[in-house]
């Protein structure tokens, strides 16, 4: 789970999909369920803007989606091994590695 930069939305990742919830609103109702990974996804996180989310899968792709659509942006693909993903402070690009 991780939150937008404006703390209202939370994006979770639950076996291959990722979903979106705004954390103010007085119903639980799924806001944006994002599909697209063809295996468990292992990390989902918002860039420092709050306007993507960046998912990473035991597929071995990343995925990068628009946060306000669920629109599938870019898939990032010819990993070898599981990725996993972060944001550095003050900087747009992901940093991609494999989990030791």
């Amino acid at each position: 789970m991780t939150l937008s930069k404006s703390n209202s939305w939370t994006v979770v990742s639950q076996g291959k999909s990722l979903y979106t919830w705004d954390i103010n609103a007085t119903s639980q109702k799924t806001a944006t369920v994002f599909d697209g990974h063809s295996d468990t996804v292992n990390t989902v996180k918002y860039s420092p803007d709050g306007n993507y989310i960046v998912s990473c899968s035991s597929d071995n792709t990343v995925k990068i989606w628009e946060a306000d659509t669920g629109a599938l942006i870019y898939t990032l693909v010819g990993h070898q091994a599981n990725v996993c993903l972060t944001f550095p402070p003050k900087t747009v690009p992901v940093a991609i590695g494999v989990p030791a």
